[in-house]
């Protein structure tokens, strides 16, 4: 492990711009899709595209990681994502959404090579403690990303002049559809673009030229990928994961339009529950874990969040003003940040130094696989079942899947938590 206290923070200042990005784009992507004619399920398969590319992606990227290095593919998928957002300016029809969502998935898999870079340089009774910094900065970016878009939201882009060329007059406003959230979108590819700068100028390398010749001397990367099937309890903790992030994916997709639905709130105004949210995240993550890490084992965490998240599920639907839903977003953010950078510290200390960029890798992509099929369920029974079914599944599946991890506590088998 290398002593790198600067890339400590460089990493959270890079996570931070690239969820920044992603943030921005989140509560309009919906409303941007009813423009094209989309339903629920139509929202619900943009956000399960996206995420069905990482899950195909992101294991090899990690493996890569671990053999050409963090920073390489960490610069590499900034770039990509930032054309991917631009992209979406350009956007005349559902299928050029979708299309530009798939190739946004391939390169948005930085989240599995940022943990991974954390945890090379994060002595192992911290890791919990640098996760929750890790997830915190992904908070941040939620924080000010709703909040930036929600401002621009409504600006009019507008393209000066036109050029000549060969007799052919070409002008962008031809090729640009004009929306209320076309700023949005430019700014979280700026977003991106800068973030890819900071690392190029400022991240350094977390692994020595040494680990990178031992890593090409590794496994392959489809024995690298079995690693994690050989080991039960890495496995065990990637489950649990996979069902937090499914949960977690189904009030995501339909957030903005069952908002919308249920207090007939403006876009710009749901943007700022994002912002609240994000908040609420972001402090948790940061003071409150640093505060129970030193009081509480990590299982201890896992469970107090999993089912308050579990809780906030179930009653978010029932809220009758927009009041108390405030205060079931408040039971939410408090589950969700206790419980993920938990997981996220067990599955790095049960990891090997050479496996974290293919452990976090495959978590990273099972989390995507979950997010593929519950954007799918929470666009397909929001539409088709009821607009509260999506949460209230979550809440079931959830309380069912923590009250078995609480009596293998209770009975004390060996989780490595």
């Amino acid at each position: 492990m290398r002593d790198n206290r600067l890339g400590f923070w460089i990493i959270l200042v890079t996570v931070f711009l690239s969820f920044l990005s992603y943030g921005i784009l989140i509560p309009f992507l919906p409303f941007y899709a009813e423009k094209f004619g989309g339903g629920g399920f139509s929202i619900g398969l943009l956000f399960a595209a996206y995420a069905l590319s990482q899950f195909i992606f992101t294991p090899f990227i990690g493996r890569l990681s671990d053999r050409i290095g963090r920073r390489r593919i960490i610069i590499f998928s900034l770039l990509g994502e930032a054309l991917s957002l631009l992209a979406l300016v350009f956007a005349f029809a559902y299928w050029w959404l979708l299309l530009v969502r798939i190739f946004g998935g391939i390169f948005g898999s930085i989240a599995g090579v940022a943990q991974a870079y954390l945890s090379d340089i994060t002595p192992a009774e911290k890791k919990t403690k640098a996760m929750g910094y890790f997830g915190a900065a992904f908070g941040a970016g939620f924080i000010a990303g709703p909040a930036l878009g929600s401002y621009f939201s409504g600006a009019t882009l507008n393209f000066p002049g036109c050029l000549l060329i060969e007799g052919y007059k070409f002008c962008l406003t031809d090729y640009v559809p004009q929306s209320d959230f076309l700023a949005p979108f430019l700014i979280a590819g700026i977003i991106s673009f800068i973030a890819s700068v900071v690392a190029y100028f400022f991240l350094k390398e977390s692994l020595t030229a040494e680990s990178l010749v031992a890593e090409k001397k590794h496994e392959t990367f489809f024995q690298g990928f079995s690693y994690v099937f050989r080991h039960k309890l890495i496995l065990f903790w990637i489950v649990f994961y996979f069902i937090g992030i499914f949960n977690f994916s189904n009030l995501e997709t339909i957030f903005a339009i069952f908002t919308k639905f249920k207090f007939g709130l403006s876009p710009k105004e749901i943007g700022y529950f994002f912002v609240y949210v994000g908040l609420l995240a972001a402090f948790v993550q940061i003071a409150g874990i640093s505060f129970l890490v030193r009081r509480l084992k990590d299982i201890h965490i896992l469970l107090i969040g999993g089912f308050l998240s579990a809780l906030s599920y179930v009653i978010l639907p029932f809220a009758p003003n927009v009041p108390y839903y405030f205060f079931f977003l408040a039971i939410f953010a408090l589950g969700v940040g206790l419980s993920a950078p938990a997981i996220l510290g067990i599955i790095s200390k049960l990891s090997h130094r050479e496996d974290y960029g293919v452990v976090l890798g495959v978590t990273q992509s099972s989390a995507r696989l979950a997010q593929v099929l519950g954007s799918f369920w929470a666009g397909f029974s929001y539409q088709y079942i009821s607009f509260a079914s999506p949460m209230l599944s979550a809440g079931i599946i959830m309380f069912l899947a923590f009250s078995i991890l609480f009596v293998l506590w209770l009975k004390k088998y060996e989780l490595g938590a």
